[in-house]
């Protein structure tokens, strides 16, 4: 057995003081000078104007500038957050606080940050539950508040010299735990940055300034299509009256005052004396003369101008202006995602400097609740990283199944053919790579095993009466998925959003065998189907909790239809019938107003067949018109990138919550 070894005297204390060399912190006495402000200095030298706070009102009135702002804040309500602690319920108050502080607070305070440079606020709290829990973060007016530094070192450890320590709101002092101060990347010293709106400053002088490209424009189109001109007149005077009653007029004036008549389009009447000529002949010029305006040949150029401005503006305030238009050169992947990918990359960056300036009041509320040992970390999840794993996910859905189980994110499956039989399952349902049946269960939001009996029957509970439906086209289908992943996790009812786009033929029906519906359908020719603008039913008229948003759908094929599965024993759930396609499912009062957000479908289809789906689930494809029956995934089209970016980009200007 081996005799433990004696430490060797002062072994102790060269292992404490390596620690606090370990511990101490060089750079916490740095004062930085903030020489970003040296711009302005420079600008003088190379005559460009500098911006000011007196300028964002001025420039926040331009529809241009606060279109770029809301396209600037839009990307930050989409941030998601994993927080870890020792112990589960101090992670759980840190995330919901962290989510409250970003639903309420997050877009004032950038709004502030984006026109001056940084955003202060003040955190207000309130009692719940035996907690004190954050209420919100009230944004403050930046030119009203200035900040303050700590004077000396606190013997305690508790704060450091020129540390911040709150700042001033008028003649009232706000410190500890309500002051928060976020200055970004701290460009122009530890409490300014650089603010974006200045970015867009000089093209935005140049476009709406005087002598502007929107100056010059008007002046163009005001004189070309008024007309101005020149006018020649002889020197002297004029009498405009009569011999008996002369109104004697100086000729200038009168050549002045035709002119602005002619501004006006009026008509005008000249005399048609002309100068004596060459050796006295009445040859001459007339005496007076007019000659109208010569107009710009580029005016393409005056059109394109304040257009070429906007662009500049984008790309001061950090935008691609691929994000917004389609590249003029480059197309896909080059032309559009790199450009996206690079832009949520500075999201991500900022947004990871805006939860570490809540440590000014988070920290201190958490040791309130939980006491001072307590430790936490709040991480932002890329919003690059996730663009780049939906890519992979789509790439991999738009096979027959995913590579693995479970993956492709929160879109269902696409279609996919039993091996077994004439059954299949459709979208929501398919088969891993270990051969396990799996389906999409919409109400928990996750994929759990299909249970097959041997006659191919699921053992589920029974749906109260038989349907018949047609399944949209996959790029219609990922169009109203793309409107339903737009709607608010706040808004949804309890079923949320639809998965299987379809169109109702007929619900109701008691029979659960699709001998029963084939020969009543397999006559029929292919329905066209039209969709057209976004509506809800609402649930106040039919009694239920909730608002249907849905989609309009036309189709006399499809009333047809449903007039023939009539004549089978059924039940009637509802008095007419009334085709669409479901989005989603969103709290009553909520329908009209989601549906007044959304941009119509616009869009036509040819269902060459009807999808029967028994009380059991199990679905049955009956081709209309002898068509053939076609069910595997490999003959849906995929979707382009840039049809994908477009989706992904309209989410994003979407003002969702933060999940």
């Amino acid at each position: 057995m081996a005799t433990p070894t004696a430490a060797a005297p002062g072994g102790d204390d060269r292992k404490n003081k390596k620690k606090r060399h370990f511990l101490s912190s060089p750079s916490a006495l740095h004062v930085p000078t903030g020489s970003g402000w040296w711009g302005a200095a420079a600008a003088s030298v190379d005559g460009k104007p500098v911006f000011t706070t007196f300028d964002v009102p001025r420039m926040m009135r331009d529809p241009q500038v606060i279109f770029i702002a809301d396209m600037w804040c839009a990307p930050y309500q989409k941030i998601k957050f994993k927080c870890r602690a020792e112990r589960e319920p101090v992670a759980n108050f840190v995330q919901n606080t962290i989510r409250r502080f970003w639903k309420q607070s997050v877009g004032p305070i950038l709004r502030r940050y984006f026109e001056h440079g940084f955003g202060a606020g003040c955190a207000e709290y309130r009692p719940h539950k035996g907690f004190v829990r954050l209420d919100r973060v009230n944004e403050l007016e930046c030119r009203e508040v200035e900040p303050r530094v700590y004077s000396c070192d606190d013997p305690h450890g508790r704060w450091r010299k020129n540390q911040f320590a709150g700042f001033d709101l008028g003649h009232v002092f706000v410190g500890s735990p309500h002051a928060f101060w976020f200055a970004g990347m701290a460009r122009y010293g530890p409490f300014y940055d650089r603010a974006p709106l200045s970015g867009m400053f000089e093209p935005w002088l140049e476009k709406n300034g005087r002598n502007g490209a929107n100056h010059l424009r008007q002046l163009w189109f005001r004189k070309h299509a008024a007309d101005g001109g020149l006018m020649r007149y002889p020197d002297g005077t004029t009498n405009m009256g009569t011999d008996e009653s002369p109104q004697v007029r100086n000729n200038a004036d009168l050549a002045r005052e035709m002119l602005d008549y002619k501004e006006t389009m009026s008509t005008m009447v000249l005399v048609n004396d002309k100068q004596p000529g060459a050796n006295g002949s009445a040859d001459g010029d007339y005496e007076w003369d007019y000659t109208p305006s010569q107009g710009h040949a580029d005016v393409a150029g005056f059109l394109e101008y304040p257009e070429r401005l906007d662009d500049l503006m984008l790309k001061g305030a950090g935008i691609p202006k691929e994000l917004i238009s389609g590249s003029e050169s480059g197309s896909g992947y080059n032309g559009r995602m790199v450009p996206l990918q690079g832009f949520l990359g500075k999201v991500d960056e900022l947004a990871n400097v805006l939860v570490r300036a809540t440590e000014a009041w988070l920290r201190p509320l958490v040791e309130l609740n939980f006491g001072p040992e307590e430790w936490y970390e709040v991480e932002t999840v890329s919003l690059a990283d996730q663009l780049e794993q939906e890519q992979t996910d789509k790439q991999k859905r738009s096979g027959e199944l995913p590579a693995k189980p479970g993956a492709g994110g929160d879109l269902p499956f696409q279609l996919s053919a039993l091996e077994s039989g004439p059954r299949y399952v459709g979208p929501g349902w398919g088969r891993t790579d270990d051969g396990d049946y799996v389906r999409w269960d919409r109400k928990r939001a996750k994929r759990v095993p299909l249970n097959l009996s041997a006659t191919g029957t699921e053992c589920a509970a029974p749906h109260k009466f038989s349907s018949t439906h047609v399944l949209l086209p996959p790029g219609l289908a990922q169009q109203l998925a793309l409107l339903a992943a737009r709607v608010p996790d706040s808004a949804l009812a309890e079923d949320g959003r639809e998965h299987e786009f379809h169109v109702t033929v007929r619900y109701g029906l008691h029979t659960d065998s699709a001998d029963d519906v084939r020969p009543v359908l397999s006559g029929s020719p292919p329905a066209n189907v039209s969709l057209g603008a976004v509506s809800a039913f609402r649930g106040a008229d039919s009694g239920k909790p909730y608002d249907v948003l849905k989609v309009n759908v036309t189709s006399p094929d499809l009333a047809a239809l449903n007039r023939r599965l009539a004549g089978l024993p059924h039940t009637d759930t509802f008095k007419d019938y009334r085709p669409h396609a479901t989005i989603a499912y969103v709290k009553a009062g909520l329908g009209d107003a989601l549906a007044a957000l959304a941009q119509p479908v616009n869009a036509d289809f040819t269902a060459s067949e009807v999808v029967f789906s028994n009380r059991a689930g199990v679905k049955t494809a009956i081709p209309l018109g002898g068509c053939p029956l076609e069910m595997s995934a490999t003959r849906q089209p995929k979707r382009s990138i840039d049809d994908i970016v477009s989706g992904v980009l309209a989410d994003l200007d979407f003002g969702g919550g933060a999940d």
